[in-house]
């Protein structure tokens, strides 16, 4: 079983503010290119209120929230996400041991078949990239592991400690930051590549045509796929990430 895991929560100061529109819009993608695997999708979250009925919802916590990016206090903050990796947070969540957990961010577009995606047998798989200091790191956008398995991010986190023992290892951002200094350099840990997985800002925000065989496209950075400047620079991206009808969609009340 797949549980596909998205984040949702006001960050006071950030230039972004994600709403349930945005919930709806890529968990809509993700059940039309996922056919025929078993899954069900979840939302963490402060604010449930008009998120689909089909997405399961469950109450962010407030662990590692205070805790700012090593990187830089204007940057957003996802320490807390590490708590998907307790072993005890799993089960609540009624995810059951060797089941599989992704990790989506909200500012990602589904423009391919997302089958070849999630059929990966890796205990971990990251979307992997290169940093400025290594040849590999792993983006926090997207992520996939094995239920129960490196329970280690989250046991050995500490936040007065952790941040700058991964930033003095050259990996930056919050989340990310750490999960890279603890997995990027093992061999047990793959990684989707280009064109599978592909950077808005990187490799696409300057062309009309996505490249074949592209199933997720990840708007890290300023950039979102709702922003109109994005969608008329780039006119594939209507095509592919849009709000879907609340008619047909029951939604839930505040």
């Amino acid at each position: 079983m797949l549980h596909v895991v998205l984040w949702k929560w006001v960050q006071p100061g950030f230039r972004e503010k994600y709403t349930h529109d945005h919930v709806n819009a890529l968990a809509d993608a993700i059940k039309k290119n996922m056919v025929g695997e078993k899954f069900r999708i979840i939302c963490v979250t402060d604010d449930p209120s008009m998120i689909n009925m089909d997405v399961d919802v469950y109450p962010l916590w407030t662990d590692h929230s205070t805790t700012p990016n090593i990187s830089g206090k204007h940057l957003p903050s996802c320490y807390r996400r590490l708590r998907i990796f307790d072993p005890a947070t799993q089960k609540d969540m009624g995810i059951a041991e060797g089941d599989r957990i992704m990790s989506m961010d909200l500012d990602t577009a589904i423009t391919g078949n997302l089958v070849p995606v999630v059929r990966r047998n890796e205990r971990w798989v990251g979307w992997a990239v290169r940093g400025t200091r290594h040849i590999r790191v792993f983006n926090g956008s997207l992520f996939m592991f094995t239920a129960r398995d490196f329970s280690e991010l989250w046991t050995e986190f500490d936040p007065k400690v952790s941040p700058a023992q991964a930033l003095a290892g050259g990996f930056c951002g919050s989340d990310q930051g750490w999960l890279s200094f603890k997995l990027a350099r093992r061999t047990d840990c793959a990684g989707w590549h280009y064109p599978q997985v592909l950077s808005y800002p990187r490799e696409c925000s300057r062309h009309q045509v996505l490249p074949n065989g592209s199933a997720i496209v990840c708007f890290h950075g300023k950039r979102k796929p709702w922003h109109p400047d994005v969608q008329r620079i780039s006119p594939w991206v209507v095509k592919h990430w849009r709000i879907p009808d609340a008619v047909q969609n029951q939604q839930r009340s505040a």
